[in-house]
């Protein structure tokens, strides 16, 4: 009887030693599973998830972006380091900002406006700022034809008409709660603090070289969602934040990345995984500060959009890029080689974005 208790003891005691080799072999392999092929992928596959998803939510610090120093022999537009905005040159339209309009020269800068943190300035003789506290104003022409060019930038009765056209000579507030502002040829394009995106003025389908004022934007209409970019031109592009680059406007060289369209009337998406994006120029600020220094030569804007990838590689297309020959009607019908294809490009070493 002692005999089979004895047993009996020795048996459990195996049991239980099994048991505990067991479970040690159980966590053993779940603690070195993790080297197995299929784990390494599953790891791998959501690292790379995870980087794609990153990559997706595009930040752009809007500083980096404002226009301090613009302009062109007609006139100069810069924001000194107390956020004072200063202007010269021409007056016919009021674009001074003075209350006055004439058609002398003022090759001295007037102030304009003080808390400024961005300007821009279209050569069709308006410009518009934008302050500390995201408010955005304009001055400037306002329009060619009937009274219902006043309502360019949106507000009634504040335009004076002179010989068929209306200017506002005086800043007026046409925004609130803007984040970044570009001009357009004859529009204006805003990105409000929502990421929304804003235009009004010329409208595409008007947009041509026959006929540039047909039909305005009486009132800012939202074209976009969750942009952190926007470009100015004759033609427009628009970064949003899942690195998507979408573009509208004028389109003779297909330098909106589509083609066969002179005119794009909505904004069409025509690339991906983009951190950055440029039309009309690759340089912000204008290297001039006077009138003088311009010596009567109008900067060149490129018919071009250009594209930095996320892997930091440059892409373009339009005007000058593939062998594609197009004839253009204009005031002068002309030919151009063209591409409404990205393709890679060297970004130059003498261009910056500021």
């Amino acid at each position: 009887m002692l005999k089979n208790k004895y047993i009996q003891k020795i048996l459990v005691s195996l049991f239980v030693v099994i048991c505990i080799a067991a479970i040690s072999c159980v966590m053993y392999f779940k603690s070195n599973i993790k080297d197995s092929p299929d784990v390494n992928n599953k790891v791998v596959a959501e690292t790379e998830q995870n980087h794609t998803e990153k990559l997706k939510d595009i930040s752009i610090n809007i500083a980096d972006h404002y226009i301090t120093n613009t302009g062109d022999p007609g006139n100069l537009y810069s924001i000194d380091e107390n956020n004072v905005l200063w202007g010269c040159g021409n007056n016919d339209w009021g674009q001074l900002a003075q209350g006055t309009r004439d058609y002398d020269v003022h090759n001295e800068k007037v102030k304009i406006a003080e808390n400024v943190v961005h300007v821009d300035y279209s050569r069709e003789g308006f410009a518009i700022y934008l302050t500390k506290d995201n408010k955005l104003y304009a001055f400037g022409h306002a329009g060619k034809g009937t009274e219902e060019f006043s309502k360019k930038y949106g507000y009634d009765k504040t335009a004076k008409l002179f010989d068929n056209n209306y200017y506002v000579d005086t800043p007026r507030l046409i925004m609130e709660d803007v984040r970044y502002a570009r001009c357009g040829k004859f529009d204006i394009i805003a990105i409000k603090n929502d990421g929304s995106v804003w235009s009004w003025g010329t409208t595409n389908e008007s947009m041509t070289f026959e006929n540039y004022a047909v039909s305005f934007i009486k009132k800012p209409e939202k074209i976009l969602d969750n942009a952190v970019l926007v470009t100015g031109g004759t033609f427009h592009a628009a970064l949003l934040n899942d690195g998507t680059v979408w573009t509208w406007g004028y389109n003779p060289a297909d330098n909106c990345g589509i083609a066969d369209s002179l005119v794009v009337k909505t904004p069409t998406k025509v690339a991906s995984d983009v951190i950055m994006v440029w039309t009309g120029r690759l340089q912000y600020n204008s290297d001039k500060y006077s009138l003088a220094g311009f010596d009567g030569e109008y900067p060149a804007e490129m018919m071009n959009t250009v594209i930095e990838k996320n892997d930091g590689s440059y892409w373009i297309c339009g005007e000058g890029i593939g062998t594609e020959q197009k004839t253009v009607s204009g005031e002068t019908e002309y030919t151009v080689t063209c591409s409404s294809k990205f393709v890679p490009y060297e970004f130059p070493a003498n261009e910056f974005s500021k």
